[in-house]
C-alpha cells in the first residue's frame, strides 16, 4: 500500500488547478529540512492503512491519508484545500499506477497552527484500491 501516497500526489500535480496554487509544493510525510518552505504549501501522510474482508477472503486494501494546507492567509488555506478536496472528492479511476481507485473525503477542519505559526486547513482522504 506504499504506493498510494506517491500515486496521490501525482494525481494531485496533474491538476493545473491545484499547480495553480501550490505548484509542486506537496510533500509526502514532511518538508525536507534542507528546503526553505515557500507558503502554501500541503503536506500528506498516511493515517491508516486496512483492507475490507468478506466471508471469502480480502477485498480491497485501503488508506486513509490525511493532508494539511498551510499558508500565511486563512482564506488562501481554504481556498488550497477546498481546491485539492475537490479534485478528489467522489473520483473514480486511475490515479498515477494505480487503475481502479475510489476517493471520498471526509473530515475538514483547521485553524491557525501554533507549531508552524501558519493556518492550516486538513481534510482526510479515504483511497480504496479495487483490484
Amino acid at each position: 500500500m506504499a504506493e498510494i501516497e506517491p500515486n496521490l500526489r501525482t494525481y494531485f500535480l496533474a491538476q493545473s488547478s491545484v499547480t495553480d496554487l501550490i505548484s509542486t509544493r506537496l510533500y509526502v510525510d514532511r518538508i525536507d529540512p534542507s528546503i526553505e518552505p515557500t507558503y502554501p504549501l500541503a503536506i500528506m501522510q498516511t493515517i491508516i492503512e486496512n483492507t475490507d474482508y468478506a466471508h471469502d477472503g480480502e477485498l480491497m486494501p485501503r488508506a486513509l491519508i490525511q493532508v494539511d494546507v498551510f499558508s500565511d492567509d486563512k482564506s488562501e488555506s481554504v481556498t488550497t484545500a477546498t481546491t485539492m478536496r475537490d479534485e478528489v472528492s467522489g473520483y473514480s479511476g486511475a490515479i498515477g499506477s494505480l487503475s481502479n481507485v475510489t476517493i471520498f473525503v471526509s473530515n475538514i477542519r483547521g485553524g491557525w497552527d501554533t507549531g508552524t505559526q501558519r493556518f492550516r486547513r486538513m481534510f482526510d482522504v479515504d483511497v480504496r484500491v479495487n483490484g
